[in-house]
């Protein structure tokens, strides 16, 4: 009897707990304020997850495009609905506040875009990187002149296509915004990002105690599809499967070129994760591809950060070399 009133006691003691850690998020609600680098499909996607998943005000969500602190104003379409996204252009006094910052560009831009904004944002701040390649040799000078900051890496697993001018439409409802520490002992989300997760009904934004997993998972999938894409000039994701022998022949170079560049041996199957990437494509089969699109118009690619990598073991990668030369030389 005694033991099963113990038990009720935990329980309850459990309970309380939680409801009063609800409770102060709940209250700290007011108290964080967002900053999104990047003004592009991610970062109008993290802007819209904010402002109409989690409901929060407007007046607390901020973007700095290239060119500094701007006002926001884009269309973003999901679920059949077009939701307009606004924000405010943030003062220097608002800058000095921001406890979440979402780091959406592209990986050439990645260096200049942190040290240009990072200068002028609360030094406690938390860091989410949300950029595709291979981005180590990019941050670590950085993240040697901002050491206050807490680094965080994170992977957008979103299906989104431009759908107009200042207007883009997410195309799939599985993806997800993945973030953990850049080094996994370090594994404690502070409260501004746990009010998010704890908010997000909508399982949108997700943590993970070891990310690295994710980010190698997400740059061999890039760097698989992506090439493909551009060299063999399909206007969307499901053409790849025409492609079965060159797709599997690159599968197997960007495999083993993760595990050197990355240093350390998958943790997961290499059938189970072309599975995974063949399930991709089919699931965004309609979707346009980014590197596809910034071809096209004639915008620098991310190759060099994803199947250019190759370039640094001689003849060990020759598909990859070969078909990323391909790339620069057309963009």
């Amino acid at each position: 009897m005694r033991l099963a009133n113990w038990s009720l006691i935990v329980i309850m003691s459990a309970v309380v707990f939680r409801i009063k850690k609800m409770l102060q998020l709940s209250k700290n609600q007011n108290k964080f304020s967002y900053l999104i680098i990047g003004g592009g499909s991610v970062g109008t996607a993290v802007a819209h997850f904010l402002l109409n998943n989690l409901g929060i005000s407007s007046k607390d969500i901020f973007l700095c495009k290239r060119e500094g602190p701007s006002f926001f104003q884009h269309r973003f379409e999901t679920n059949h609905k077009t939701y307009q996204i606004e924000t405010e252009s943030p003062s220097p006094d608002k800058l000095q506040k921001i406890n979440l910052c979402f780091v959406c560009v592209k990986a050439f831009d990645l260096k200049q875009a942190l040290l240009q904004h990072l200068s002028a944002i609360n030094p406690k701040a938390c860091v989410v990187i949300l950029c595709n390649g291979f981005l180590n040799e990019e941050l670590n000078p950085v993240i040697s002149t901002f050491s206050s900051f807490k680094w965080r890496q994170g992977v957008a697993t979103l299906g989104i296509s431009k759908a107009g001018d200042q207007c883009y439409a997410l195309k799939s409802l599985s993806g997800q915004i993945t973030w953990g520490p850049l080094m996994p002992e370090k594994g404690r989300p502070l409260t501004s990002e746990l009010f998010l997760l704890k908010q997000d009904v909508f399982g949108v934004f997700s943590w993970r105690n070891n990310i690295k997993p994710l980010v190698m998972k997400k740059w061999l999938f890039n760097t698989v599809i992506n090439t493909l894409s551009v060299v063999k000039n399909t206007s969307n994701n499901k053409l790849l499967l025409d492609y079965q022998s060159e797709l599997e022949s690159l599968f197997v170079e960007g495999f083993h070129l993760a595990e050197k560049i990355f240093g350390e041996p998958w943790s997961e199957t290499y059938d189970g994760l072309f599975e995974d990437m063949v399930l991709l494509i089919e699931n965004t089969g309609g979707n346009e591809n980014s590197m596809h699109r910034d071809v096209i118009e004639k915008r620098k690619t991310e190759s060099s950060y994803l199947a250019g990598l190759a370039l640094r073991y001689d003849n060990e990668f020759p598909l990859l070399c070969s078909l990323h030369q391909s790339i620069i030389s057309n963009s």
